[in-house]
């Protein structure tokens, strides 16, 4: 039986041309594959606070939400995830893999080229569009 929807919010973090990613550990649902840092919203917490804690959590690093990017409800066989992706800037902290995963900073181009789990797979080719129109991380 599936479970209830599971909220993500996730990080867009773009620094000096790239973009910050993070490979799922072993032993998690989707392991191996890579993805943008943030985590699961725990109960009553907003999702710009699940991020700010999960970054924290992650990596070590504060960052500001500067806007919700993308939003989308993809379901898995076992499970739902609605996923809140929003662009941010790094504001402190050294990054540091706080939960065993390890980081990379890659540039937009390679995106697509990297293994991500489906339901990332729109927000991919959103942001490869963005990037190469110069308007990710701008405010509307």
């Amino acid at each position: 039986m599936k479970e209830s929807v599971i909220e993500v919010a996730i990080a867009i973090i773009v620094q000096d041309g790239k973009i910050l990613v993070t490979r799922r550990r072993e032993g998690v649902h989707l392991s191996g594959l890579w993805e943008f840092p943030g985590g699961k919203r725990e109960p009553g917490e907003t999702m710009e606070a699940c991020l700010l804690r999960e970054i924290k959590e992650e990596l070590g690093a504060t960052v500001r939400i500067e806007r919700l990017l993308w939003q989308r409800t993809y379901p898995y066989p076992d499970r739902t995830v609605a996923l809140h992706a929003y662009c941010c800037h790094l504001l402190s902290g050294i990054l540091k893999p706080l939960a065993s995963q390890e980081l990379n900073w890659i540039p937009p181009e390679s995106l697509l080229s990297l293994p991500f789990p489906e339901a990332n797979r729109p927000l991919l080719e959103m942001l490869a569009q963005e990037i190469s129109s110069g308007t990710l991380g701008k405010r509307n």
